[in-house]
């Protein structure tokens, strides 16, 4: 947690960006500050954790998302995660297109980050990211491995909870697209 003039600065640049925060609400998107804790702290019900995810901490972060039909980005769905690049780069376009100069990001999360995103979109709205109304589908997450291995996280079943893993980067399949989350600010 930031002290001092670091906490002033936060506090600075978070009222610098209020107005953004509102234009993005308004487009539909959520707005979430996540803790920058590992996938086992948040709480959220897991089927599996790859042991190579679960110590791993996002730094605390202010994110936008989309749900429903904007959830996963359009033509994302069913493409490998090489492809995945320039669905990244055409987001990162709009986005400063859109709102120049202002230093958003249009990034993957962390398989912790999307954890705790729908934590608490479930917690809000009852509503399973990843699950029955999202065709149990995983995103590509930014988390990888030493030997080459991406991650996913979703496949979110009730009984059972979601998943995170790790595949090869080439795996191409209808039960994976792609979430990007677009970064506000970090380390707040």
């Amino acid at each position: 947690m930031p002290v001092g003039s670091e906490l002033y600065r936060s506090l600075k640049e978070f009222e610098q960006k209020a107005p953004l925060l509102k234009d993005l609400s308004g487009e539909g998107n959520i707005i979430i500050s996540t803790n920058g804790k590992t996938i086992r702290e948040i709480g959220m019900p897991m089927h599996y954790v790859n042991p190579g995810l679960e110590g791993i901490v996002a730094p605390q972060s202010v994110l936008a998302y989309k749900t429903g039909d904007g959830l996963f980005m359009e033509g994302s769905i069913g493409a490998s995660f090489r492809d995945h690049k320039r669905f990244l780069a055409e987001e990162q376009s709009k986005l400063d297109t859109k709102y120049p100069g202002v230093g958003l990001i249009a990034r993957l999360a962390t398989a912790s980050e999307l954890a705790e995103i729908s934590k608490d979109h479930f917690d809000k709205t009852g509503d399973r990211l990843f699950g029955v109304n999202y065709g149990y589908r995983s995103s590509w997450v930014s988390d990888y491995d030493e030997i080459g291995r991406q991650g996913l996280f979703g496949n979110w079943h009730i009984q059972m909870g979601a998943e995170a893993t790790l595949v090869p980067p080439q795996l191409s399949t209808p039960y994976i697209g792609l979430v990007v989350v677009t970064e506000i600010a970090s380390s707040f």
